[in-house]
């Protein structure tokens, strides 16, 4: 299937970036609160990528238990979906922890075929519509690691 007339929504492309640079906030208003995760999908008509949900942070202070609480509760089995999560890695040389957007494609192995192939061949299409550094295709349960995906996150600091 030819996915020559897929776009991604301007509402996706917003949410990115309002995550990547903080929105500016007049005197007297307070901030939106921080995502901590972006869920995307393509639409069920297959022409565009829309958001599916926006998670807000809910404890900075442990993220690998939010991070697992919203794969667990967010991201289907056998569905594909686009995963940009805001989270703090530390820098392999300086050891420094660092905030980082990290894009997952997740086009799981046990999802139909034809799915799989639409998340694959798709993913670098939003990529470069997001304007994202930090992209990792995940195919299964251990792909999504939370040490694995910070590692791979870290590594391209």
């Amino acid at each position: 299937m030819a996915m020559s007339g897929l776009k991604v929504n301007e509402e996706c492309i917003a949410a990115y970036r309002d995550m990547r640079i903080k929105p500016k906030v007049k005197p007297n208003e307070l901030p939106p609160p921080p995502l901590r995760a972006l869920i995307m999908k393509i639409s069920d008509d297959k022409t565009e990528v829309v958001i599916d949900e926006k998670i807000q942070v809910v404890d900075d202070e442990d993220q690998e238990n939010e991070y697992r609480s919203i794969l667990a509760a967010k991201i289907p089995k056998l569905n594909g979906r686009y995963v940009v999560f805001d989270l703090t890695v530390k820098q392999k040389l300086s050891q420094q922890e660092t905030n980082k957007l990290v894009c997952l494609t997740w086009a799981p192995d046990n999802a139909p075929v034809k799915e799989r192939m639409i998340y694959s061949s798709t993913s670098d299409l939003v990529k470069k519509a997001l304007g994202a550094q930090n992209w990792v295709q995940c195919n299964d349960e251990e792909d999504l690691d939370y040490g694995s995906i910070c590692d791979k996150a870290a590594k391209k600091s």
